[in-house]
């Protein structure tokens, strides 16, 4: 039974439990308890006698000990008390604030302090913060990358590897950064969808730009383990960076209509290939940003191109989509 605190008259120490079968005896016998005149001292609830712990007996005692004083203080007959007293309890508050801030942002309540201190000694010996901890210019680089992994594809920016190839090249390589499909089964396509999808096979560039990945990922794993941080480069690669689309985007970027790229996808939803073009177009203006920070114009250039080469057709109409 809820009974709002509101509502609560006395705690004594007389328990009794009520009928089930007559619950208005019940209430009558309490009323009746109530209004006698018990003894103060015997039917009074003590808590710190009930509870058995010392601790608590002294706190108890403390607080009698104090509610008795504080009749003493001088304080009390200052005309200005109450102005007086709240200037006084918001600075407590005030200082018991800080000392909660101060232990949040202490060491000992970081449960991930040690890999987050090994995270940043991975930074550092990468090259995006300095011994100060100050972000480099390769470190503002990254920053303008937050829809892929930021660390691999600023590797790739900043050594050219991106340079080196066209704008369509560059559209299916960035697509691999942010696809998120596995490889489908595409035992029921017809005759007709398979001699299509070998006019789709992977480019050279394509190929070459997977084993830079692999590499740069190595490299970063074994900085990781260096610095205590567990990792696998196969399952690191695996899990960020997908190929199952790039053939299709490749294929976009040179014009090919939508409905073969929906043909000979095989099991693939068209709304993922939809969703896929998106984020890719959304990756290609980040890494603009990017190269224009380092003043890879040339390279900006040929990602605008191939940012307008895939923004056409169905995949970009806003009836659609929004």
């Amino acid at each position: 039974m809820y009974v709002p605190i509101s509502m609560v008259v006395e705690i004594t120490s007389f328990i009794s439990k009520a009928p089930p079968s007559n619950p208005f005896n019940f209430a009558q016998k309490i009323s009746e308890i109530l209004s006698s005149d018990l003894n103060e001292k015997n039917s009074k609830f003590e808590p710190h006698k009930s509870a058995n712990n010392i601790d608590l007996s002294l706190l108890y005692k403390e607080r009698i000990f104090l509610e008795n004083s504080v009749t003493n203080f001088g304080c009390l007959v200052c005309p200005d008390f109450i102005e007086h007293f709240n200037s006084v309890n918001f600075r407590f508050a005030l200082e018991r604030n800080i000392d909660s801030l101060i232990y949040d942002l202490s060491g000992n309540n970081l449960e991930l302090i040690p890999e987050y201190q090994s995270r940043l000694s991975v930074l550092e010996k990468l090259g995006y913060i300095d011994e100060q901890k100050n972000v480099t210019l390769k470190g503002r680089v990254a920053c303008q990358i937050s829809t892929s992994d930021e660390i691999i594809l600023t590797e790739m920016i900043l050594n050219n590897s991106l340079s080196k190839y066209n704008q369509f090249e560059i559209a299916a390589i960035l697509s691999v950064f942010v696809c998120q499909v596995k490889p489908p089964n595409n035992s029921s396509n017809t005759d007709q969808s398979q001699e299509d999808a070998e006019e789709l096979e992977y480019p050279p560039a394509i190929k070459e730009a997977e084993a830079t990945i692999k590499g740069l990922v190595q490299k970063l794993v074994d900085t990781q383990n260096e610095f205590g941080i567990t990792c696998d480069a196969e399952e690191y690669f695996d899990s960020n960076f997908k190929f199952t689309l790039a053939h299709l985007v490749y294929k976009w970027a040179q014009g090919t209509s939508f409905y073969l790229l929906s043909e000979i996808a095989g099991d693939i939803q068209e709304g993922v290939i939809v969703r896929t073009i998106l984020r890719l177009n959304e990756n290609i203006l980040e890494v603009i940003n990017a190269s224009k920070t380092i003043g890879n114009y040339e390279l900006s250039e040929k990602l605008k191109t191939a940012s307008s080469l895939i923004k056409r057709d169905i995949v970009f109409a806003a009836s659609l989509y929004y």
